[in-house]
């Protein structure tokens, strides 16, 4: 996983994370494959603008699913890089409504539970995206709606 904080990366690591990269860190890219020796075979990003470095911490042949662009709209990734490496890149919306359905079968019978980091009453909704894009939280934001 990579992360911009120390404190989230541990966070992750205490529920099971193998490791963690600070992707602020200007040789991540190839901390993560000194560490994997060699690059990694799949990376599923929600991310979208790092794709240039992602593509570099795969190792040849290796797949990256993008479902999403936290960091920006748009990438530059050295076409070469790609062919050569012999990279898919897969964009998602991470599957269909049936796949949808049996995902929450399987979350359902493997007692799967996100983290929550925290719980906002939906009249909060504002200041409930301005934590959001604080990047302070570790784990899901929920918006709730408190009746009367």
């Amino acid at each position: 996983m990579t992360s911009s904080s120390t404190d989230k990366i541990d966070s992750a690591q205490e529920i099971g994370a193998e490791r963690g990269f600070l992707y602020t860190d200007p040789d991540w890219v190839e901390q993560v494959v000194k560490a994997t020796g060699g690059g990694v075979d799949v990376i599923v990003s929600g991310v979208g603008a790092n794709l240039a470095d992602a593509l570099g911490c795969l190792k040849p042949g290796g797949r990256i699913a993008v479902f999403g662009s936290s960091a920006g709209r748009t990438a530059t990734i050295e076409v070469p890089k790609l062919y050569f490496g012999q990279f898919t890149i897969l964009g998602t919306t991470l599957g269909s409504p049936t796949d949808f359905g049996q995902m929450l079968q399987f979350v359902e019978k493997h007692q799967i539970r996100p983290v929550i980091d925290s719980t906002w009453a939906l009249d909060d909704v504002v200041a409930a995206h301005e934590y959001f894009e604080s990047r302070r939280h570790f784990g899901k934001i929920v918006l709730v709606n408190k009746a009367d």
